[in-house]
């Protein structure tokens, strides 16, 4: 277990022995476990997960759920090696498209662009229709200067899942940064037409703001 400083909160222990008193050490408790777990990462108890983590994988180790959650709580607190330890967990047995995203996603965060693009490959070719791993995918290659592949990537995304407002956003910053503040300029107005409530909107008007600011243009940039 990572995570390892010793909590000085009993309440993150006392959830623990509260499930192993209704339902005991056996199977049916992994899922229990798990659930805690999540609660526990939720208001940002990382020891207690991490216990409740490593309990449900005793019990059930066919759970990439838990692997997956578990390797993005240590990503979060800087431990790399011990989130691909469980990121790489969460790819054996019964695995799921979001550990593939998330190992995939976090190696890009860390500047590991090739590592990143290769695991989002896979994970393509596995779900192929998924527009989260087509949309970090476009991210992975325009990070590794491979534009035009980026492009055919966010064009897919926007097309076959308009509503998927990252997909917008990132496309409109990459011909930002290739020189082409109008196409990026179009690109954001459609994210925000798809979906002017959206929660993702928000980070399409930072973008878009910080674009003008860029330009020159502060009284858009404040709009």
């Amino acid at each position: 277990m990572c995570a390892q400083e010793q909590p000085t909160n009993a309440s993150i222990w006392e959830g623990i022995g509260e499930v192993y008193e209704k339902i005991g050490d056996d199977s049916k408790a992994a899922s229990q476990f798990s659930s805690q777990g999540q609660a526990l990462l939720q208001r940002g108890e990382f020891v207690g997960a991490a216990v409740a983590f490593e309990k449900a994988v005793e019990l059930d180790d066919d759970q990439p759920g838990v692997w997956e959650s578990w390797g993005s709580m240590e990503a979060r607190l800087g431990n790399r090696e011990a989130a691909r330890e469980y990121f790489q967990s969460a790819l054996q047995g019964s695995t799921s498209r979001y550990a593939w995203l998330s190992w995939g996603r976090w190696e890009t965060r860390w500047g590991e662009h090739q590592k990143g693009r290769d695991l989002l490959r896979i994970a393509h070719r596995r779900y192929p229709a998924d527009t989260p791993i087509i949309q970090a995918l476009a991210l992975a290659e325009a990070k590794l200067g491979r534009a035009p592949e980026a492009r055919r990537l966010f064009r897919r995304a926007t097309r076959q899942d308009p509503l998927h407002l990252p997909s917008w956003q990132a496309w409109g910053v990459l011909e930002w940064q290739r020189g082409a503040p109008g196409q990026a300029r179009e690109l954001f107005q459609q994210g925000v037409w798809a979906s002017p409530q959206a929660p993702g909107v928000v980070a399409i008007f930072k973008a878009w703001g910080d674009l003008e600011q860029s330009e020159g243009d502060a009284e858009t940039a404040r709009a």
